[in-house]
């Protein structure tokens, strides 16, 4: 009777320690909702798109940026992961009862604040983008050039060599199809006119340096742009170092740095930039993890609803 007073007392114990439940030691699971804000240089946004994880659990923000992580342990330090096409970015946070947490996710060193709000922001206006994953096709309207075959085939082969420079690589989000056969085939429609079908397109443009214009010209009900057009000046400019990959920077969404001769993007009219680079498709890269239409000051109105800009931007070179 003596040993079992002894030991009875000390399995009561390690029974308690291993369930923990009868003392209500049991650490409670519960749902946590991640919010995922960018870090822009004036605002932060919501970053849909970017995958969480915290141990086991796992989630993908919405267009709202945010998350739902289930089965998450409170009363303990967790790691929170943000996963997203131009980086990882990892957070420690300790769980006590939060229903919500938020994550801060860096705008990349590698692109100045200007870059961001004047390019990927298309003039510090609002994100104009395509959808993760379209595949873009692009078909050239020769009817109104006055070319021969020879420069038909070299203004083709220039500008799918620039228009791959955005799309080809790790992260982009958005492939290179290839040169479609018909107009209804494209989702890209490069029009090669004569100087007198161009002005007659954009009066405005008459006496001034502009060698084509591009941009989006239709979205579909959620935002996302589906066609983009570029119209070039086949008599001077078709073989234009760049003028390719700048038009189609414009059709993704892209506006102008402030300096518009800026060498470090294709974006600006820099005549040394002949392909889109690096830093280019960086930013291409946080433009598809930004919500179509939003603007670039969160406070305003949601632009998503809003007409796309017609006659296209202006000036390009």
């Amino acid at each position: 009777m003596k040993r079992k007073t002894v030991y009875w007392p000390l399995a009561m114990a390690l029974c308690l320690v291993l369930t923990g439940c009868s003392l209500g030691f049991k650490t409670s699971v519960a749902r946590v909702t991640a919010i995922v804000e960018l870090q822009g240089p004036e605002y932060a946004y919501p970053l849909m798109d970017a995958t969480v994880t915290a141990g086991d659990a796992r989630g993908t923000t919405g267009i709202s940026g945010r998350a739902l992580l289930a089965g998450i342990e409170q009363d303990r330090m967790h790691e929170f992961v943000v996963t997203t096409d131009f980086g990882t970015f990892p957070s420690r946070l300790y769980l006590d009862g939060n229903a919500a947490v938020e994550l801060a996710v860096p705008l990349p060193g590698e692109i100045n604040h200007d870059e961001f709000a004047n390019v990927v922001f298309w003039f510090r206006s609002v994100n104009w983008r395509w959808r993760r994953g379209d595949v873009l096709w692009a078909y050239f309207d020769f009817s109104r050039s006055g070319l021969s075959t020879y420069d038909r085939e070299a203004a083709v082969g220039q500008a799918e060599r620039e228009f791959r420079s955005w799309l080809e690589g790790p992260g982009t989000s958005l492939r290179w199809g290839g040169i479609a056969l018909a107009a209804n085939e494209a989702n890209v429609v490069v029009r090669m006119v004569n100087d007198d079908a161009y002005f007659n397109r954009f009066p405005e443009d008459r006496g001034q340096n502009v060698a084509a214009r591009g941009g989006p010209m239709a979205q579909d009900e959620e935002g996302y742009t589906i066609r983009g057009e570029i119209w070039v000046r086949a008599d001077c400019c078709r073989f234009q170092d760049g003028l390719y990959a700048h038009e189609l920077g414009h059709v993704l969404g892209m506006g102008h740095p402030a300096d518009l001769f800026s060498a470090r993007t294709v974006m600006g009219y820099s005549h040394q930039v002949a392909e889109a680079g690096t830093v280019d498709r960086l930013m291409l890269q946080v433009k598809m993890h930004l919500p179509p239409g939003i603007p670039y000051n969160p406070q305003m109105a949601a632009l998503r609803s809003a007409g796309l800009p017609e006659p296209l931007p202006t000036p390009v070179r």
